[in-house]
């Protein structure tokens, strides 16, 4: 029974000190026995720790956030006193109840062993880091360099981004915890020229050895250098993504259609003839074989080979890596359940793993991970809840961005069990991804139905329209401009706070293969002012709750076309007089405007598209919507004996009540975001840890 403590023996805390300091502390059970763990302070009013008390499986590890409070006004400084201690404990196997029950026992026959640790504060001094290996502790870290390099970021130029909506001002605590992804951005881009910097001065100091060669023999020859040659090379560090298609593989078909066409590559991978502007990135989502056509960075997951099979007989057969194409070998597929996919995964991960990990090595510098798949069925939510999982493990400082399809809600399912599937799916994508772009099928089917004219939307026609929005998403990044030129900065301003990452969409104006769009005239107003129409919206955010007034937390536009800037500024002033938008109460209310590049390699009806890429309270209705029905079917445990026959449900039905109560936390969260005081949730009793005495 042994609890390792990382750090062992100092928490270290970094100034300033007027405002809150967090650092971190993780725990290891190295031993065989499932443990019980609770920290105590000996000043529980100046301290919270997330989570304070809980159980700890074997070989198992937590991360803990311990944040100190500002020094109140008018009191003595006792810091130098301020003591921490760990207790933990072997759990009983026959115990079932919560950990706060647990702790309140009479545990004088059981062998509670303890750990202190001293607290160290240190103004200039870098605060204790964990190793980065897990979700929350690149939550953590990014924060900590957020503190650091506040001052600095303030001196810096305003972002090239248009924005007219900052009114209100931030406190400075919501200014270092709002947005952590940003430091991520700081740190890649320095980081970045750090190795561009290294790169040159290594070849203009005599790195080149024909250059060090050729000077030599002019010297022993003449006695000295008759000429010099000076060799110049930029070094151009292009961040690639890898995309993960899991059993949903004729969407991913729709998006590298689109992109080849955009980027003028044909079927087969070649470049076209008439694709010669090259100012666009292809090395973002293709790379160059040896014979020099273009292979999608692609890993195609499936448990059955009906939808495989469908895009390997179809024209784009040539364009993929056939290594990186993975069908289950006994082609089953997952039935539909949750619990099977998850398990198939678990069996499969090695083999899935050695092709991501090629991919990964395939270039120099991997930025992230998109995903694509549907939280309903088998394959798409339980087998990529594992591989998220363990993606998030295997590449803690990967960026995981998905692209999910969410059920329809108002019509009787497909699917039974879409209801299980969809909570279990949802805790793995709040726990694991960092954004989450959601695709409602109700949504889609009207859009298709109202916009489109179509009467019954096929399956081709929704897929259409996920491409659409999956192509202009990553637009800024295949047509890079000064700003919005990389994953990291194209999400950072969307997402304050980490759970707070799921992301609504819209586009306009839609047309599709057989129709022509009803807008006949476009401008950047128009554009702008239809995306915050809820009717172009892909997710169905109307709420019943009467009592909360949902708002965006923030919105990113993406304008594609040739478009004058004066014309974004006018369009915004235009939106902020007309109150086209309600902002959160808490934060800056702007709308980011980024400007991309039209391919020119495929003729359009307009002008000026756009997308728009938001982070709105009102998300949380479709949860609880999927929630709703989740509930029916739990309360009388139906359908459910085909999850008890895998090993996850062999024993109880826990996973289930865990996910549900995970995903009432995150709607729960959205709701709270609406609100003035949303910067102090979480931060109820719960968070506060127990005295002890020295």
């Amino acid at each position: 029974m042994t609890l390792e403590l990382i750090p062992n023996s100092d928490l270290v805390f970094k100034g300033p000190f007027n405002v809150v300091s967090t650092t971190a502390l993780k725990l290891s059970n190295s031993g065989n026995d499932r443990l019980a763990y609770k920290i105590k302070t000996t000043a529980p009013k100046r301290y919270c720790v997330k989570p304070n008390s809980g159980f700890l499986d074997a070989h198992a590890s937590t991360n803990i956030q311990v944040m100190l409070q500002p020094q109140p006004a008018g009191q003595p400084d006792d810091r130098t006193k301020h003591k921490f201690m760990v207790q933990w404990v072997a759990v009983p196997s026959n115990y079932m109840e919560d950990v706060d029950n647990f702790w309140r026992q009479d545990l004088k026959n059981l062998n509670v062993q303890d750990s202190k640790l001293k607290c160290v504060f240190a103004d200039e001094q870098p605060a204790a880091v964990v190793p980065n290996d897990s979700h929350g502790h690149r939550e953590l870290d990014a924060i900590e360099s957020t503190n650091i390099t506040e001052n600095r970021t303030q001196q810096q130029t305003p972002s090239s981004s248009s924005s007219v909506f900052n009114q209100r001002s931030t406190s400075p605590t919501v200014s270092r915890s709002i947005n952590p992804l940003q430091s991520q951005n700081q740190d890649r881009q320095q980081e970045r020229l750090k190795q561009q910097e290294s790169g040159l001065r290594q070849r203009a100091t005599g790195g080149n050895p024909v250059v060090d060669r050729l000077k030599s023999n002019q010297q022993k020859q003449n006695g000295l250098v008759l000429f010099g040659i000076t060799l110049t090379e930029q070094i151009v560090l292009v961040a690639f993504v890898i995309a993960l298609l899991f059993g949903f593989s004729f969407v991913g078909m729709e998006f590298w259609k689109q992109l080849c066409a955009e980027h003028g590559i044909s079927p087969e991978g070649k470049l076209e003839s008439f694709a010669t502007e090259g100012s666009d990135r292809k090395d973002v989502f293709f790379y160059q074989a040896d014979d020099q056509h273009y292979v999608p960075r692609a890993v195609l997951l499936d448990l059955e080979p009906r939808v495989i099979d469908g895009i390997l007989k179809s024209p784009y057969k040539h364009l993929y890596n056939p290594e990186n194409v993975y069908m289950s070998k006994d082609g089953g597929g997952a039935g539909n359940n949750w619990a099977q996919g998850y398990h198939q995964g678990d069996k499969l991960s090695e083999e899935i793993f050695d092709i991501i990990d090629r991919e990964a090595d395939n270039g120099d510098s991997l930025e992230g991970f998109v995903l694509c798949h549907s939280i309903a069925g088998g394959t798409g939510s339980g087998m990529g809840s594992n591989i998220l999982e363990k993606l998030n493990d295997r590449f803690p400082k990967k960026l995981i961005q998905t692209y999910s399809v969410f059920p329809m809600t108002n019509e009787v399912a497909d699917v039974v069990v879409q209801p299980y599937n969809s909570v279990l799916t949802l805790k793995r994508l709040t726990e694991n991804a960092d954004c989450t772009v959601v695709l409602d099928n109700t949504a889609l089917n009207r859009i298709a139905t109202e916009r489109l004219k179509k009467t019954t939307p096929t399956l081709a026609e929704l897929n259409q329209l996920v491409s659409t929005i999956m192509s202009g998403s990553t637009s800024t990044l295949r047509y890079p401009g000064y700003m919005n030129n990389d994953l990291i900065s194209l999400i950072s301003s969307l997402i304050p706070t980490p759970r707070l990452h799921f992301l609504i969409s819209a586009y306009t104006p839609l047309t599709s293969d057989n129709t022509e769009s009803e807008v006949r005239k476009t401008t950047v107003l128009d554009v702008m002012r239809r995306l915050l129409q809820p009717k172009n919206v892909m997710v169905t955010t109307a709420s019943r709750d009467k009592n909360i007034t949902h708002c965006y937390v923030s919105i990113l536009n993406i304008i594609q076309g040739e478009v004058d800037p004066s014309e974004v500024h006018k369009s915004l002033m235009r939106i902020r007089e007309r109150k086209l938008a309600d902002f959160i109460p808490w934060g800056p209310a702007s709308i980011q405007v980024a400007l991309s590049k039209k391919s020119p390699y495929i003729t359009t009806q307009h002008r000026v598209s756009g997308l728009m890429l938001a982070n709105h309270t009102g998300i949380s209705s479709l949860f609880d919507r999927i929630c709703e029905h989740y509930d029916k079917l739990i309360k009388r445990e139906a359908f459910v004996e085909n999850f008890r026959r895998l090993p996850m449900f062999k024993e109880n039905l826990d996973e289930f009540n865990d996910s549900r109560e995970a995903v009432q936390g995150l709607m729960d969260e959205y709701r709270a975001a609406t609100k003035k005081d949303y910067i102090n949730f979480g931060n109820t009793e719960t968070t506060q840890v127990s005295e002890y005495s020295i």
